[in-house]
């Protein structure tokens, strides 16, 4: 994967650019039939392409052009898919829903594969928009409320969440001035602190 660029476009194409030339070397068309690429990944070896569709499919290609598997990630409805997450043991999907849905590598045996239960259940109130991953089991997500969770990968459990109170009014230090705080006041919430909001 060298020195490409690999795009993808609202018509469920996509191409394979080199870096330097600007050259298409490769192309791959309708790979969600009608339905648009929302999100695309690689795995850790570079060896495999992951596109995710608003049909609600992932698919898992080589760079032959061979689809290899179909993730059912929206249980065969018509989902927003807006990040796929390549783990060591998992493939994280996540954009219309306030669970993670979780593929484990070992359960892609055949060409559909069902997810498999999150189990740390749902801890966000909206959908979950995005993710990071910090090795070695640290996960983060974060939903459209701007609610953040900070979970133990290994375990599936969520260990600390944050999340912000638009309305409330901090002081500068010199005391003479208000700040209406609207994006960086944050509350952390953790397992070790009696007053943090349950995650269980």
């Amino acid at each position: 994967m060298l020195q490409q660029v690999i795009s993808s476009d609202t018509g469920s194409t996509v191409i394979f650019w080199l870096i330097d030339t600007g050259q298409k070397i490769k192309e791959f068309t309708g790979c969600h039939g009608n339905a648009e690429i929302s999100t695309m990944a690689l795995d850790g070896t570079e060896t495999r392409l992951f596109t995710g569709g608003t049909d609600g499919a992932v698919k898992v290609w080589d760079f032959n052009g061979y689809c290899h598997h179909k993730l059912n990630a929206g249980r065969d409805q018509t989902v927003e898919i807006s990040q796929i997450l390549v783990l060591t043991w998992t493939i994280l999907v996540i954009g219309w829903d306030r669970v993670i849905t979780v593929f484990r590598l070992n359960n892609l045996t055949q060409y559909l594969v069902q997810p498999s239960e999150w189990k740390g259940g749902a801890q966000h109130k909206d959908d979950i928009l995005s993710a990071a991953f910090l090795p070695p089991q640290t996960l983060v997500t974060g939903s459209s409320d701007g609610e953040i969770v900070v979970w133990n990968n290994s375990t599936e459990n969520a260990i600390m969440k944050l999340s912000y109170n638009p309305g409330r009014s901090l002081r500068s230090n010199s005391g003479s001035q208000m700040l209406q705080n609207k994006t960086s006041d944050k509350h952390m919430k953790s397992a070790a602190n009696p007053e943090a909001e349950n995650c269980n």
